[in-house]
């Protein structure tokens, strides 16, 4: 029964709403006596003092740094460089995209290149024997092996690759994969 109901209500709703469409409602006279309030349809009514709103559709505009790109930011690796001279070379454990079997790519961990498979180099930027990070600073816990990592720059991008934290690298390569396979003292 109460469904029955809906479309006629439905039907009422929409006459209604066409009726009033019809009528300028904005030259009734205001209740009391008052005489009516006629607002035109190009000017927005503000209060005393407030700046013009020019935004779509009435809104406000917003400043143009609140879209401005966010660079990203620079963070600093400070490790003790006498951590650093207790290590020799990093193992990258460099796996293709195909299916090929992995091959291994050794780098010095004081700095220097290794290459890929197809050529590319491979340099090392910094390490860590035990990554932590606090703000924008990458450091150590330590000088024994945890959760070592190494920055790596390949074709001018700059990832991070760890031993024990498996994680999506901010940077894929298109023919491979990397994991940090050892770090040899």
């Amino acid at each position: 029964m109460k469904w029955s109901l809906f479309p006629v209500l439905v039907l009422a709703i929409v006459a209604w709403t066409a009726a009033c469409e019809d009528k300028n409602l904005s030259s009734n006279p205001a209740p009391g006596g008052a005489p009516p309030v006629v607002i035109p349809p190009s000017a927005p009514a503000l209060p005393p003092g407030h700046p013009p709103i020019d935004g779509p559709r009435g809104g406000a505009a917003a400043p143009p740094s609140v879209h401005a790109p966010v660079a990203p930011r620079q963070r600093v690796v400070k490790v003790d460089p006498a951590i650093i001279a207790q290590y020799k070379t990093a193992r990258i454990e460099v796996s293709s995209k195909t299916g090929e079997a992995p091959s291994m790519t050794e780098i010095p961990v004081a700095g220097g290149e290794g290459k890929l498979p197809d050529g590319s180099v491979v340099r090392l930027l910094a390490f860590t024997p035990d990554f932590i990070m606090d703000g924008d600073v990458i450091s150590t816990k330590g000088k024994e092996l945890g959760n070592a990592g190494v920055q790596v720059e390949i074709n001018g991008a700059r990832l991070w690759i760890f031993k024990d934290f498996v994680m999506p690298p901010s940077y894929s390569h298109p023919k491979y994969n990397f994991r940090l396979a050892g770090v040899e003292k």
